[in-house]
């Protein structure tokens, strides 16, 4: 595979790092279950797409 636009893939790694980071923080906060969401479930999901 070859990288054609290198600030393409440094920005691709800065959302990945950001999305990484943000799920992280995420995983302090109670996850509770998929049909009762605690205050984490949401955060650590949308950190992770």
């Amino acid at each position: 595979m070859r990288i054609r636009s290198q600030k393409d893939f440094a920005s691709g790694l800065m959302f990945i790092l950001v999305g990484l980071c943000f799920s992280w923080v995420a995983r302090g906060y109670s996850m509770g279950t998929a049909a009762k969401m605690g205050p984490g479930y949401f955060p650590f999901l949308l950190g992770l797409v």
